[in-house]
């Protein structure tokens, strides 16, 4: 065993890639990218226009992303009232929420929180006659 010297490197090709860092460096290497968040919208509006049945062929094709696998999966199982939901969330997601009218008057146009009036009588010393 060499004993290292004053100035020599330990350690020629640095720390070890952390885990995550060396799977990212290897999937771009293969060609491989992120998904951004206007793509998962795109696949999303895309799948909401399709037949049952092509969603259902998406959701068994094991070449697909596995996020396109995922919600095509997920359209086909859900019942009417969980699409409903996921299509208003995905609408909010994609065109934001519709503005929200909060009433600032009660009936006939008064106040909602009544307005509390403070009044301080001064007592006044009596008077003689």
């Amino acid at each position: 065993m060499k004993i290292p010297e004053k100035g020599d490197r330990l350690n020629p090709n640095g720390p070890p890639k952390k885990l995550v860092s060396s799977l990212i460096a290897q999937l771009k290497e293969e060609g491989y990218e992120g998904v951004t968040n206007g793509q998962i919208s795109d696949v999303i509006s895309l799948l909401l226009n399709l037949e049952k049945d092509r969603v259902k062929q998406l959701a068994e094709d094991a070449k697909q992303p596995i996020y396109v696998q995922r919600i095509s999966r997920r359209l086909v199982t859900a019942t009417d009232k969980e699409i409903g939901d996921f299509i208003d969330k995905q609408l909010d997601r994609a065109h934001g929420k519709p503005k929200q009218v909060n009433e600032h008057l009660g009936k006939g146009g008064e106040a909602l929180i009544p307005t509390i009036i403070t009044v301080r009588l001064q007592s006044q010393p009596p008077q003689e006659e």
